[in-house]
């Protein structure tokens, strides 16, 4: 049964008609190709086809000739909104934009105005989105008249996902607010502006991780203005060592970075969750803490 958005708000409606009202029956929701799989509690198995599927008795209708059933979010069981901040650095470009949108993939082409509240190119958007779902997405810098339009960003490929190159996340259970990232790139822009400096020796020690909260990789970037012995682990809220990632190198002066992929010593995934790379060296000791959402 095809279903439509005809008011523009994201929820999908269809009807299917003529079903007996002693009758259960059993349906997905799907687009293209794709078919969701539904949480085990409020679905069933069908063995038949070897997936979870949802289940309707008609009796529900409690012999009405009209049933609506409420409205539930693609792969979830009901509505739990979360808060989630976009942040985008525009100080990279080479014109003030006049405004700057949130949109593209799953947000939408037209997307939302961010606002920059500070007056210093950061633009800053807050949705409330749906606990448990991936949303894709891109920032637009609006043209000077203000009209729909303007010039997209082109996201890297090691920050992107799908055919379009779109940014990526998976919302929590809690409001959370995404790293400042710089327009069309990957990291936020006092980073860009350190990694083609012409002086390529770091000045200072620093550190970062992106993108956080993160799904499948995040990775954790560090920059030393010495020798120095370094070591870098992950740990979860325990205290517990979850996995090593540099183990007590010695390291010479410059940029490093490197990925975790949410997995243990073991090659084991871990749970979802918050855990902490520690950054460990000589002289100092470093905490980030990075949240893993599955």
């Amino acid at each position: 049964t095809y279903m439509s958005d005809d008011n523009g708000d994201g929820i999908y409606i269809g009807s299917v008609d003529n079903l007996l009202d002693d009758n259960s029956i059993t349906y997905l929701f799907g687009y293209g190709q794709n078919f969701e799989t539904p949480p085990s509690e409020c679905s069933i198995y069908n063995s038949q086809l070897d997936l979870n599927v949802r289940e309707l008795s008609l009796a529900d209708a409690n012999g009405d000739t009209t049933l609506t059933l409420t409205a539930v979010p693609y792969e979830g069981c009901e509505f739990n909104y979360v808060n989630v901040t976009f942040v985008v650095n525009m100080e990279q470009q080479e014109t003030n934009p006049e405004g700057v949108y949130l949109a593209g993939g799953m947000i939408g082409d037209a997307g939302y105005l961010m606002d920059d509240t500070s007056g210093e190119d950061v633009w800053i958007k807050t949705l409330p989105l749906v606990s448990g779902q991936t949303f894709t997405y891109k920032f637009r810098n609006s043209p000077s008249d203000g009209n729909w339009g303007g010039a997209w960003e082109e996201v890297p490929e090691e920050c992107a996902v799908g055919e379009f190159l779109d940014r990526e996340v998976t919302v929590g259970n809690e409001d959370f607010t995404i790293g400042t990232v710089c327009f069309s790139e990957c990291v936020n822009c006092d980073q860009l502006r350190s990694d083609f400096s012409d002086n390529l020796v770091p000045t200072k020690f620093s550190y970062n991780a992106y993108p956080n909260p993160f799904n499948p990789e995040i990775n954790i970037y560090y920059e030393l203005p010495s020798k120095e012995l370094v070591s870098l682990s992950i740990f979860n809220l325990l205290g517990q060592r979850v996995v090593n990632l540099v183990d007590d190198n010695i390291q010479d002066i410059g940029k490093y970075s490197y990925k975790w992929d949410g997995k243990d010593i073991n090659g084991a995934s871990v749970n979802s969750g918050i855990y902490f790379a520690v950054i460990k060296t000589q002289n100092r000791r470093e905490i980030l803490k990075i949240t893993y959402l599955k």
